[in-house]
C-alpha cells in the first residue's frame, strides 16, 4: 500500500512487490514516477543492475531476458 502526503502528491512508505518469471514475461508493474534511484529489484535474493538488467519504462520495469519459470522478483519501492 502507497500513502501519500496530499500537499506533495508523494509516496511515504515503503513498496515490496512480489512477482515470479514464466520463462517469457519482461515487463512488471511498479509505482508511476519510480526511478532507478527509488528502486531495488532483485532476481532470486540476487541484486539485479539498472541498464544492465532491467529499465524503467513509465510505470514498468522491463528485463533485458525474461526472468526463468522458477525465479523470484523482488522489487522494493523507496520514497526518497
Amino acid at each position: 500500500m502507497v500513502r501519500y502526503i496530499p500537499e506533495a502528491k508523494k509516496a511515504t512508505g515503503i513498496v515490496i512487490r512480489n512477482y515470479n518469471g514464466d520463462g517469457s514475461t519482461l515487463t512488471f508493474a511498479i509505482t508511476q514516477g519510480m526511478t532507478t534511484n527509488k528502486i531495488q529489484v532483485a532476481l532470486n535474493g540476487l541484486s539485479q543492475s539498472p541498464g544492465n538488467d532491467f529499465t524503467i519504462v513509465g510505470s514498468n520495469i522491463v528485463f533485458t531476458g525474461a526472468p526463468a519459470f522458477s525465479d523470484v522478483i523482488t522489487v522494493t519501492e523507496m520514497p526518497i
